[in-house]
């Protein structure tokens, strides 16, 4: 998608993946790794994938659920109306997906593309009988020049879960959070807005609805990135993940009922 202001967005039909969002001075705000595999089955490492109807190895499913790696997604709407540019997908579920999750549903995700900046949405309705559960985020990479020199502000006194200390809760103190070594971290209840401050690029605010009541800020680390074959050399420091997402608390869904969530972003 192409804006008239100069920004730009990219979109894969395969996990409805964002892979590119460039505001209109023409600079990349996504990171997307260069060993990345754009490969059927294979989830792409960075831009933004969907995790649903699960969020990392928090149940039964594969890792981040399966909706980010499935080729059923299929346009539902495009338009330009009022000079944004928003692109509508979706997915209900087939015969595969109900093999490893067992229920009637349909996701639709929104990418709206604005002069100032990008917003993602995240709609599922439960098309079945029973009662679903699930978790989701949308986990956004973060293009960084080094992520030594990036804080985060707007997590201060907040509880959150750290996955890299074995699920363990703490209460974070810094106003200003610098990332030093692996971070992964659930914070809990966290306010609509975050933002996200680096290097020679300025601000970056993140504005999330309600209905995504936690925030995940994730980076692998140093030690940790030889580990992972998708990440290219050194490009640990090229990130920061920022996701909005209901996870502390699965979201519980009545027949018929629906949920909405989103984030929104903008640069300073």
């Amino acid at each position: 998608m192409s804006h008239e202001s100069g920004a730009s967005c990219e979109v894969i039909l395969t996990g409805a993946h964002v892979t590119s969002w460039k505001t209109r001075d023409g600079v990349e705000r996504l990171y997307v790794s260069s060993a990345s595999k754009f490969e059927t089955g294979a989830a792409v490492r960075g831009g933004i994938p969907v995790c649903f109807p699960q969020f990392a190895g928090r149940g039964s499913l594969p890792k981040h659920g399966f909706v980010r790696t499935s080729s059923e997604w299929e346009i539902a709407e495009m338009s330009s109306e009022g000079g944004d540019c928003r692109l509508v997908l979706s997915l209900c579920d087939t015969a595969a997906s109900r093999e490893v999750w067992p229920h009637a549903f349909e996701v639709r995700y929104a990418v709206t593309l604005k002069e100032d900046g990008l917003s993602t949405e995240l709609e599922v309705l439960n098309k079945g009988e029973a009662e679903l559960t699930f978790t989701a985020a949308l986990h956004t990479y973060f293009a960084v020049s080094d992520v030594g020199g990036a804080r985060v502000l707007g997590l201060d006194g907040l509880t959150y879960e750290d996955n890299a200390a074995a699920g363990a809760t703490a209460t974070e103190t810094q106003k200003e959070l610098a990332i030093d070594g692996e971070v992964d971290r659930v914070y809990l209840d966290a306010p609509s807005t975050i933002v996200l401050r680096y290097p020679a690029a300025g601000s970056l605010t993140l504005t999330k609805s309600e209905a995504f009541r936690d925030l995940v800020l994730w980076n692998l680390g140093e030690a940790k990135a030889p580990t992972m074959s998708d990440l290219g050399d050194g490009e640990w420091r090229n990130y920061v993940c920022l996701e909005a997402g209901a996870i502390g608390q699965p979201v519980k869904l009545a027949p018929g009922a629906s949920f909405r969530g989103s984030q929104a972003f903008a640069c300073d």
